[in-house]
């Protein structure tokens, strides 16, 4: 919930970009951990299905402008891919540092050896699993209420 806030947000990726800056053995265990956790890749595939999501609700909801097909909108989403995977991985530098400050060192690497046991892959698996769902899920929830939105705006 901080992160929303724009202050927070631009002083957590001034923290990241500085703790990168800097390197040693935080910057290292943040990259490990997002790493070992495959959090960029994760988060890019998530966000952009909970686009592909929202632009089916969409479509669903007959909310498409004349002469826009769904396969227009994909391939401008498959154009930001790089940038979102820019943006994915500026946010959870900045993310992993503020909130990761107040963990001592051996706590993270205690973490980092969790995260690399059989059961942290798996619990790491269940909750992106569980979040991916929900976020389509809502994503083309919003997207079909988007659209009975502009249909209704029209009349």
């Amino acid at each position: 919930a901080a992160m929303l806030d724009p202050d927070v947000f631009d002083i957590a990726l001034g923290q990241g970009r500085e703790m990168i800056a800097q390197g040693g053995a935080r910057a290292e265990m943040i990259g490990d951990f997002m790493a070992e956790n495959d959090l960029v890749e994760r988060n890019v595939a998530g966000g952009l299905n909970a686009m592909i999501a929202f632009y089916s609700g969409l479509q669903q909801g007959g909310g498409l402008p004349q002469g826009v097909s769904i396969d227009v909108l994909l391939g401008d989403l498959v154009a930001q891919e790089e940038a979102i995977r820019t943006e994915t991985t500026d946010w959870m530098v900045g993310y992993l540092a503020m909130a990761y400050a107040p963990v001592s060192d051996d706590d993270l690497v205690t973490y980092l050896a969790f995260s690399k046991t059989e059961a942290g892959k798996a619990l790491n698996r269940a909750l992106f699993d569980a979040y991916e769902d929900l976020y389509d899920d809502i994503s083309r929830v919003l997207g079909y209420e988007a659209a009975r939105i502009m249909i209704q705006a029209e009349l």
